[in-house]
């Protein structure tokens, strides 16, 4: 698991929100399930990356 997957994870009933509210109430089933199948991929710089090889020596 990525770090980073517990804040998206927490993220994602304010884009369902969001998405309901441009598409309507009607359409929440569809747009709920959509956004919980999705795959999230990440992007890191170098920088980013030693950060998190960092943080990962620190848990050890």
């Amino acid at each position: 698991m990525n770090i980073l997957d517990i804040y998206i994870k927490k993220l994602i009933p304010y884009a369902i929100d969001a998405y309901v509210h441009v598409f309507g109430e009607e359409y929440r089933s569809i747009i709920e399930e959509r956004l919980n199948k999705l795959s999230w991929v990440y992007y890191s710089n170098i920088g980013g990356v030693e950060s998190y090889v960092g943080f990962l020596k620190e848990c050890k």
